[in-house]
């Protein structure tokens, strides 16, 4: 089962193509694909597509998963141009704000349209959806890759053991 996970499902590439060369090193031929059932959510979909698409050769498609995220842009996986980006916020912040309008005017009437109280939220942060469209920049999915693999190959042990039980 493969996760989901936007961007940081580079990571998991680099852990499958670590997979992949733990198991040549180990005896088995690159082709072998190790496992007889593959599925994943969202980013997992991807990998798991992958791995379908190239059943019959596993180093083959563990490759071809880092190519797809060597190559991935923000545009290839939703509309990120500035309308695109705005409009949803523009609807949230007026549908929050009639909302909170109808509650303040319900529970007492303001005095002045001057009514300065702060919006519920309005000082939080919310950079997080916009943070998660950086990785899928160009260049940017190396750093994850290589860290999947790195963790991957510290433990090799754990690894030949669960494929070869």
């Amino acid at each position: 089962m493969l996760s989901g996970g936007g961007a940081r499902a580079a990571g998991r590439a680099g852990v499958l193509q670590a997979i992949s060369r733990i198991l040549r090193d180990a005896g088995w031929p690159a082709a072998r694909n190790p496992f007889a059932i593959v599925c994943g959510t969202s980013a997992g979909a991807i990998h798991a597509t992958g791995l379908a698409c190239r059943a019959d050769d596993f180093a083959d498609a563990a490759e071809g998963l880092r190519e797809t995220w060597n190559g991935v842009a923000v545009a290839q996986v939703y509309r990120a141009d500035s309308i695109t980006v705005l409009c949803p916020g523009a609807r949230w912040l007026s549908r929050l704000s009639s909302g909170w309008l109808l509650r303040k005017w319900h529970a007492a009437p303001p005095n002045s349209l001057l009514d300065d109280t702060p919006l519920a939220g309005a000082t939080e942060a919310r950079g997080a959806a916009l943070a998660s469209c950086l990785p899928f920049e160009a260049g940017s999915t190396h750093e994850p890759m290589a860290l999947g693999r790195q963790d991957t190959d510290a433990r090799r042990g754990d690894v030949l053991a669960f494929f070869e039980s």
